[in-house]
């Protein structure tokens, strides 16, 4: 029950209300000169009778309604005969004990989601409500918060644990038909002078409103990226199709939920039960259309099935991740459909225009294609250098992008799996991809991910040999410096690689993949992260650019040595062998 809402005393449910508006004629006090808008509570259920029509029968109480509701047809409804639809409705109105029933399959015998052979209910599900409904709100228990970025994460080498938790391949590189994609060097030109006019909005004054300093700097690179993007996509689409009824969605929100490994969640429950995982990713801006983004790399091709991914024993507990309780959720950054709620059939039924409910509207543009993440206003590069804190951390500064990628690309392309009707046991039978691109304003990474399989709970993992791959680039830089001038040091091929994302569609990739043969030719010459298997801790791998990193650290340090002993005197020189 909510503060603040009263709730009826003869059935102790919470009361429903609707805010109702009142002219401006209206006073609260005759000695008020002042013209205001008075605002009252109205009960959307105004007597009790109707109140009660709302709640869910009880299967004792009322056996008779809830064994018509087993034995309901698809589409039409054995009571009411002005009820049948061209949909499923998502409710039917009993007559005879004048109740509201949901129109979900009832649950016989065990139900439970984190075993494989007590979850057979979701295959009688006829609809992605229903499957969600059994899915999510049937899971009460308490589950492990996942941050696509966490910069303070205790956990080193994070890109590797994400690979765990998401049984994705790592690959240092691009996909084929984005590597030798072509850009028209007159776009380019125009590309130039239109960024850097864009990026000299930082000096306007009236460009953002934020006192902040933060805040400001974040406004700005949120209006300057936006702007970018939305050029892209209007300029490109005279050669992407895909990009002319598109749909671009600014602060969205992506939501997973999913089962992956066993491990005890509380003293008093068994060490094989399944731990549960939530992500919420929040995009600044992501671009979707009617059609989905052809295959990176082939589905059914021996880059999709081979690999090893890094494998975690250890309770998430030690990682420190939050562990709450509260309702499960899965979006692709849009709801399922709209139109079709409680609401509607009550206010249908008092008009006696129940056979005339619309059906479900769905969303035209279903498929994600790029989204945009800007990294938190906190965040710099500067602070990974050894300091008080901790010692130097730059080799993380990869890691946590990687990791970024590698998770919100799973999240986005498994939500939209989830609401084309797949889920841990009814698998995919196609492959979901999308695009990432992750940028602190100066620094850009890229990311291509290819959602292979949403099977990676422990019932299923063992006979799937399946492995969602991303393709990835990161910490390549946009521009130098940005000066009253100009733009300073503006990188032409950070540029080019962004026009190749957003004009990625079925005509790049006809363009340019003639045979299998040569895709499945560049993936094998690209560079595959996988943890040792002499040494299977994720803390102790070494990452590609941990490595040329320590190389490169190690070749400073000899550079040093070798010049500060030229410098030497010969009689300093003969003293140091002498000792």
């Amino acid at each position: 029950m909510q503060l603040g809402l009263p709730s009826c005393a003869r059935c102790s449910k919470m009361l429903q209300f609707e805010k109702v508006f009142f002219p401006n004629s209206v006073r609260s006090f005759s000695t008020s000169k002042a013209a205001y808008v008075k605002s009252v509570w109205r009960k959307t259920w105004p007597t009790f009778k109707e109140r009660l029509a709302q709640q869910n029968l009880e299967e004792k109480r009322f056996p008779i309604p809830r064994k018509a509701q087993d034995k309901r047809l698809p589409w039409e409804y054995p009571k009411q005969a002005d009820q049948k639809a061209t949909f499923k409705h998502r409710r039917w109105y009993d007559v005879y004990y004048e109740r509201w029933v949901d129109t979900y399959p009832r649950v016989k015998g065990k139900y439970c989601i984190g075993y494989k052979d007590k979850r057979q209910l979701l295959f009688d599900m006829e609809t992605p409500n229903e499957l969600f409904y059994f899915l999510l709100d049937r899971y009460p228990r308490k589950k492990y918060i996942i941050n696509s970025f966490d910069e303070a994460s205790p956990i080193s080498n994070i890109s590797y644990y994400y690979q765990y938790l998401t049984h994705t391949k790592y690959v240092h590189g691009m996909p084929y038909q984005i590597q030798n994609a072509k850009v028209d060097e007159e776009y380019m030109n125009d590309l130039r002078s239109f960024v850097n006019e864009t990026l000299m909005m930082k000096y306007d004054v009236n460009f953002s409103e934020e006192t902040d300093p933060l805040k400001k700097e974040q406004s700005i690179k949120e209006k300057c990226f936006a702007t970018i993007m939305k050029y892209l996509a209007t300029t490109l689409s005279t050669e992407n199709n895909q990009l002319l009824d598109c749909e671009i969605d600014h602060n969205a929100e992506n939501s997973l939920f999913w089962l992956n490994g066993r491990g005890f969640l509380k003293w008093t429950q068994p060490d094989d039960m399944a731990v549960p995982y939530q992500c919420h990713d929040k995009p600044f801006l992501q671009i979707r259309t009617k059609e989905p983004l052809p295959e990176f790399s082939p589905w059914l091709g021996e880059f999709s099935t081979t690999s090893q991914i890094p494998s975690f024993y250890t309770t998430p507990h030690v990682f420190k991740l939050e562990h709450k309780q509260y309702r499960n959720m899965i979006s692709p950054g849009y709801k399922l459909f709209g139109g079709d709620v409680t609401q509607n059939y009550h206010s249908a039924m008092l008009e006696e225009e129940l056979d005339q409910l619309p059906p479900p509207v769905y969303d035209p543009c279903p498929h994600g294609h790029t989204q945009l993440f800007l990294l938190p206003k906190q965040y710099s590069r500067e602070w990974y250098r050894e300091n008080a804190e901790h010692s130097d951390i730059t080799g993380e500064i990869d890691e946590h992008l990687k990791g970024h990628g590698i998770m919100s690309g799973w999240v986005w392309t498994a939500a939209q799996a989830h609401y084309n009707f797949n889920w841990m046991d009814n698998d995919v039978t196609r492959p979901f991809c999308s695009q990432t691109i992750i940028t602190d304003g100066q620094w850009l990474s890229f990311y291509c991910y290819q959602l292979n399989t949403i099977a990676v709970d422990a019932d299923n993992l063992p006979n799937n040999d399946r492995r969602n791959i991303c393709y990835g680039r990161t910490s390549m830089k946009l521009f130098d410096e940005i000066t009253p001038e100009g733009v300073v040091g503006l990188n032409d091929n950070t540029l080019q690689l962004l026009v190749k994302f957003v004009a990625n569609g079925k005509e790049q990739y006809e363009s340019v993949v003639s045979t299998a043969e040569e895709v499945a030719k560049h993936d094998a010459s690209l560079l595959v992260q996988e943890s040792d298997p002499d040494v299977p801790e994720i803390e102790l791998q070494k990452p590609t650019q941990k490595v040329s990193r320590d190389d490169q650290r190690r070749r400073d340090e000899e550079e040093a040595k070798r010049i500060e002993e030229k410098s030497k005197t010969f009689r300093e020189r003969v003293m140091g062998y002498l000792k």
